[in-house]
Order: C-alpha cells, then structure tokens, then sequence
C-alpha cells in the first residue's frame, strides 16, 4: 500500500515547521568576519575612531579570531551603518 502525502499549497508553505523561516538552522546564513581594513573601508572611518567608539559601546565589539587576530561580525558593522542612515534627518 502506498501513501501519498499531501503537498503543501504554496500559501501554506512558509506556516510548515520545517520551512527556512523557522529552522534556524536552515535560515542560518554563514557568519562573516571583517578585518579592520575591510571594517575601514566599509565605514569610512580611521582605525582610532573605530577603536574609539568600540571602546565607548557605540560601535559593534570586535571577536578574537587567534591569539593575535581579531575581526567584526559583517551583519552587525552592516547594522550600525543601517542605523546612522536611518538617523539622518
């Protein structure tokens, strides 16, 4: 005896519990890591400033990649540039 299973309609797709906007392991995007040029170039700051803020709390905190090496999380460098655009008058 076979069964068939019913496809879901695409209205009800995105409710399905094993859809990418629930599994957080599916809707998980890769973490990417800026070095400090990159974060430079990016905000279009020097790297004292950057420094600066990081140590005030007003800028994303920095992640210990090795011993002597250190990177930001690009969605969160990404999210405080977002902020200050949406900022402006």
């Amino acid at each position: 005896m076979t069964i068939k299973h019913k496809q879901p309609s695409p209205a009800s797709r995105g409710s399905d519990s094993n859809s990418a906007a629930t599994d957080p392991v599916a809707a998980a995007r890769p973490i990417r890591l800026l070095r400090i040029q990159q974060v430079l170039e990016l905000v279009g700051l020097k790297k004292a400033a950057v420094y600066q803020l990081q140590r005030a709390g007003k800028f994303p905190r920095n992640v210990k990649i090795t011993s002597r090496a250190v990177g930001w999380v690009e969605e969160e460098v990404q999210r405080w540039l977002a902020e200050r655009r949406d900022r402006r008058s």
